[in-house]
């Protein structure tokens, strides 16, 4: 039946121990718990056996494979908790039935706790849980080991070396040792008397011999030949010693150059007024002056001088447009093109062919780097048919129009891939309008 231990002392931590009697130890197996109004006390069990050390009882506790699911806490932490009091504290002991006539160690043994079992206690030095489970074991390949060792026992050594058969197969020698039995074919017969071959020259030792005692004359300081000149004339590509020269009389002038009666001082007034106007000038990028000019001109005195000219002829209304070149369709010089900034690209060309339906290009570049700053193409570009030829107009937006400045031109056919006709186009710079 269970009995009351007293005292209970505490250790610290939230740790007691008890001290039972001899009697109340009077067993092969001791269980022990205690009981508290407001603590859950934790007991535990022991066997008496003398093979069933404290340390063996200590690894049964790995024989729980849930120990992976308890705090991983070691015992230094449990300290680092404060002291409890737990009174009214009782702590009983279950001391199992003895056998008659036997010994606790000879109850252990009828039970079937042998000493031998006890000693494999020592073996869980470990979790279980630690190791491999069985669904994760993968048994070995044997049939293909077994191959494998059915192709390696056929192998045979000299040394470390596997010993092997050629039959016809080509293999590179590092080093060959054997140099026996070989000779070369007769091609190289020729080798053996090569100094007898008709083809054969002997050096000119006669000549080498007299060369050789022109350059055993020879000195040098460093890798420069070091040479006498005996009023021999040379050319000076740079001296280094300037003095010792003086000029001869014929450059006495020059030491007063300023004071010779010839000379004739600039005209620097003339100069300057001459800068005055040059500095009014303004350029283009491609160094064009910049020029505007103002023609007056009466154009109704021109109307009436025509129509005075036409006399009672039927007078008809004639549209006149402004044609800046006629060329055949090969390649040829075109009048130069005016073009004004912020006003529509509009140019016109009167041409020998018919050029309906070809694929025609205009294009503005840079003459001295031939870039491309205005392609015209599409419905920009309208070719009319006319008796003997036909008319082209182009017509784009201003902003198609390049920077003020001078400029080339060419008119392309893509459909003969040829050049209709080229030449300068000036770009003039005047203010938009409001």
């Amino acid at each position: 039946s269970p009995q009351q231990v007293t005292p209970v002392v505490e250790i610290g931590g939230g740790w007691y121990y008890i001290s039972p009697t001899q009697a109340q130890t009077n067993g092969h197996l001791l269980t022990w718990w205690g009981t508290h109004a407001s603590y859950l006390c934790v007991g535990g069990a022991a066997f008496t056996s003398l093979d069933y050390t404290q340390e063996r009882a200590a690894n049964l506790d790995n024989l729980d494979a849930a120990v992976s699911s308890r705090s991983t806490i070691t015992a230094t932490d449990v300290w680092s908790y404060g002291n409890r009091t737990i009174s009214d504290f009782n702590f009983h002991v279950v001391v199992g039935d003895y056998a008659s006539g036997k010994s606790p160690s000879e109850q252990l043994q009828a039970a079937g706790y042998t000493s031998t079992r006890a000693a494999r206690l020592d073996n869980l030095d470990v979790s279980v849980s630690s190791r491999l489970d069985a669904t994760a074991y993968t048994a070995p390949d044997n049939a293909s080991i077994a191959a494998i060792k059915g192709k390696t026992d056929k192998l045979t050594f000299v040394g470390t070396d596997v010993k092997a058969t050629l039959d016809g197969e080509h293999v590179i020698v590092a080093t060959n040792l054997d140099k026996t039995g070989y000779s070369l074919t007769a091609d190289y017969d020729r080798a053996k008397t090569a100094l007898a071959i008709t083809e054969y020259i002997a050096p000119d030792n006669a000549g080498i011999a007299a060369i050789k005692a022109k350059t055993d004359q020879l000195t040098f300081v460093g890798t420069d030949v070091k040479a006498t000149l005996d009023g021999e004339t040379v050319t000076v590509s740079v001296n280094n010693d300037k003095t010792g020269y003086s000029l001869t009389s014929d450059y006495d002038r020059a030491k007063n150059a300023l004071a010779v009666s010839e000379y004739t001082a600039p005209d620097n007034a003339g100069i300057a007024a001459i800068k005055s106007q040059t500095d009014k000038l303004t350029f283009d990028a491609n160094n064009y002056v910049y020029a505007t000019a103002t023609a007056d001109v009466d154009e109704q005195a021109i109307a009436d001088a025509v129509i005075a000219a036409i006399g009672d002829e039927q007078l008809v209304q004639v549209i006149v447009t402004p044609l800046s070149v006629r060329t055949q369709t090969s390649s040829a010089a075109g009048d130069t093109l005016r073009l004004w900034r912020y006003s529509k690209l509009r140019a016109s060309f009167s041409l020998d062919s018919d050029l309906s339906g070809h694929d025609l290009r205009f294009i503005i570049y840079r003459a001295d780097t031939l870039q491309k700053l205005t392609e015209c193409s599409g419905s920009e570009i309208t070719i009319t048919a006319q008796s003997g030829g036909s008319l082209v107009a182009v017509e784009a937006a201003d902003t198609k129009v390049p920077a003020p400045g001078r400029y080339r031109y060419v008119l392309r056919d893509q459909t003969i891939d040829d050049v209709i006709c080229y030449g300068d186009v000036f770009v003039c710079d005047a203010p938009d309008a409001a």
